[in-house]
C-alpha cells in the first residue's frame, strides 16, 4: 500500500513538472496607434521687437487639422535674463487665439530665439520660434543719441578730428557741401526732443529748429529760414529756406535723414541725404 502511494506521488510530481514545462509566456499587444489623429497647427508673428525697459504684446493661434476636438496648452522656452511673458489663454479647447505679452526690465539689446510649443492632448506638441529683438537704444537714451547725431552730423559734413568724438560711423553726404550747426540746445516736450541752433560760425546755419517725434522715431525740420548755408552756389549772408525729415531705427542705431534748401533769387533747390550710425 506505501508503495502504491509513493508511486502516485511522484506521477503527480512528474505530471506537475511537464504542466509547467508547457506554460507559455504572455505578451501583451501594443495599443494600436491612430494614424487619423492629424492634430494641430500653430501659427503666430516670427518677429517681435521690445526696448530694453517696456512691454510687447503679439498673438499665437491654434487650429486643428482634422474634425477632432483637441485641448491644448500654450507654453514657451528660452526667455532672456531680464523678461518676463504672460499669457491671457495659457491653454483650451482649439481653435485658440491668446495673447503673448513681453515684459523687459534692462534687458540687454540683442535678438533672442524664444520657441512657442502647443501641446494637445492627442497628437504630437508643434511649435514656433519668435525672434524677440531688444533695442540697442532706449527710450532713456533716445534724446542722447539724437543729439550726437544732430551734434557731429546732422547738416554738417563729418569729419574724423582731435576735437571730435567718432560717436557716429559710415556717414555719407549726397551732394558733397557743408552745412554747419553749433552749440545745440535741448529741451523736452513729453515725447518729444526738440534742438534749436543758437550760434553759427563759417558761414553755418543759424536757429534751425529740429523736432524728433520718440513715439514714431521720426525727424522733422519744419519750414523755416535759415542764414549763409555754406553750398557752392549760396551766397553768405543770404536767407535761405530749409525743411526736411528723417527717421531712426533705435534697434540697428541707424538713421537717414533728407533735408532741402531753396532759395528764389539767386535760384537754389537742393536737396541732401544723411546717412549715419551711432557707435555706442
Amino acid at each position: 500500500m506505501r508503495a502504491n502511494v509513493i508511486i502516485v506521488l511522484l506521477a503527480l510530481v512528474v505530471a506537475g513538472s511537464a504542466c509547467k514545462k508547457e506554460k507559455k509566456n504572455i505578451i501583451a499587444k501594443p495599443t494600436p496607434v491612430d494614424t487619423s489623429i492629424k492634430g494641430v497647427a500653430i501659427k503666430g508673428d516670427a518677429d517681435l521687437k521690445i526696448m530694453s525697459t517696456g512691454t510687447a504684446s503679439t498673438k499665437v493661434s491654434i487650429s486643428p487639422l482634422d474634425n477632432r476636438s483637441y485641448k491644448v496648452n500654450i507654453s514657451l522656452e528660452g526667455l532672456p535674463k531680464n523678461t518676463t511673458s504672460s499669457l491671457v489663454a495659457s491653454g483650451g479647447m482649439v481653435p485658440l487665439t491668446s495673447a503673448i505679452t513681453f515684459s523687459t526690465k534692462n534687458e540687454k539689446a540683442g535678438t533672442y530665439t524664444i520657441p512657442v510649443t502647443a501641446t494637445p492632448d492627442k497628437g504630437m506638441p508643434v511649435s514656433f520660434d519668435l525672434k524677440l529683438t531688444v533695442a540697442a537704444i532706449d527710450s532713456a537714451d533716445w534724446g542722447k543719441f539724437f543729439y550726437n547725431a544732430v551734434k557731429n552730423s546732422m547738416l554738417k559734413t563729418y569729419r574724423d578730428t582731435a576735437d571730435q568724438k567718432n560717436d557716429l560711423l559710415n556717414i555719407t553726404m549726397s551732394p558733397s557741401g557743408e552745412v554747419y550747426l553749433n552749440k545745440v540746445l535741448l529741451y523736452k516736450e513729453d515725447t518729444t526732443y526738440t534742438y534749436v541752433s543758437t550760434d553759427s560760425t563759417k558761414g553755418g546755419v543759424k536757429d534751425v529748429k529740429l523736432t524728433v517725434d520718440c513715439a514714431t522715431d521720426s525727424l522733422y525740420i519744419m519750414p523755416q529760414s535759415v542764414n549763409g548755408i555754406n553750398l557752392s552756389v549760396a551766397i553768405p549772408g543770404t536767407t535761405y529756406m530749409i525743411s526736411g525729415k528723417g527717421h531712426f531705427d533705435r534697434y540697428n542705431k541707424t538713421f537717414t535723414i533728407t533735408y532741402h534748401v531753396t532759395h528764389p533769387n539767386p535760384k537754389v533747390n537742393e536737396t541732401f541725404t544723411i546717412k549715419g550710425k551711432m557707435d555706442f
